[in-house]
């Protein structure tokens, strides 16, 4: 698969730390590259949001894979952490932080993680704000906030593994291996290093190859799940499917099952 480069937050490629490109017409590629391992500096901060939305603007977009060169990342920038603790600026560094990632969360269409390298402190937490996460043979995760004397993904790795497991990771601060990641839940899928962009594409592709609106609202709806109860939950999928069973791509997703042919989903 041959992604092109759509933008690189408006800058030219590479000077951001992020490069947005598209794989096919309705996957989009964000590469995080600002090396040496992808610390989510402010203007790496400032140029993933950008990227994100304007992978949220263009709907030709379906799904989106977001990955980095060499490491995922490995979190927050520790300098800027420090100067801001010297300024006061603390939690507003937090608060970006937290915004970022629920950016990646509430996007609009379902992200992929591609995980080679580390994904560290604040890289975890962008690594868990994704809808799934495919590591590499050499990837490993860290809820890095106890060794550095802070605390992180103390809300999203529960959510996902739930409290022993979570806990484990949480408390020790030592890395989780890629196997221990698929055995977890943490990881879909476990790859050679060299084939987790090309992985993790296809599992955006096989997605992006479902109707978009039910895709979009399923996503979404899963999001709240851990916030209702059992009445709440069915609610909104009762609200959402019957939106949904008026859309004329339900009725084409149907008739392609039934004639067995590739749907053609318009978005109405």
């Amino acid at each position: 698969m041959t992604a092109t480069v759509v933008a690189s937050s408006g800058r030219p490629p590479g000077t951001a730390g992020v490069r947005l490109s598209r794989d096919g017409q309705h996957v989009a590629v964000l590469t995080l590259d600002a090396p040496p391992a992808n610390a989510l500096s402010r203007p790496v901060r400032a140029a993933l949001r950008h990227a994100l939305d304007e992978v949220d603007r263009d709907t030709r977009f379906r799904a989106a894979v977001l990955t980095g060169v060499g490491h995922f990342s490995a979190g927050g920038h520790l300098v800027e952490e420090q100067h801001a603790r010297d300024d006061g600026d603390a939690a507003a560094f937090l608060t970006e932080i937290v915004e970022l990632t629920d950016r990646v969360e509430e996007l609009r269409v379902p992200v992929v993680a591609a995980v080679a390298g580390g994904a560290v402190g604040a890289g975890l937490e962008l690594a868990l704000a994704c809808d799934l996460r495919v590591a590499a043979e050499d990837g490993f995760f860290v809820a890095a906030g106890v060794n550095v004397g802070l605390i992180m993904s103390a809300w999203r790795l529960p959510r996902l593994l739930g409290l022993g497991p979570a806990k484990d990771m949480l408390l020790t601060g030592d890395r989780c291996d890629a196997a221990t990641a698929l055995r977890t839940g943490l990881a879909s899928a476990v790859v050679p290093t060299d084939a987790v962009v090309d992985a993790a594409l296809e599992r955006a592709h096989r997605i992006a190859g479902r109707s978009p609106l039910s895709v979009e609202a399923t996503k979404a709806a899963a999001n709240r799940a851990h916030q209702l109860d059992a009445a709440g939950g069915r609610a909104v999928q009762a609200e959402r499917f019957a939106d949904l069973v008026r859309t004329r791509d339900h009725v084409e997703a149907v008739r392609s099952i039934l004639d067995r042919t590739r749907p053609a989903y318009g978005r109405h």
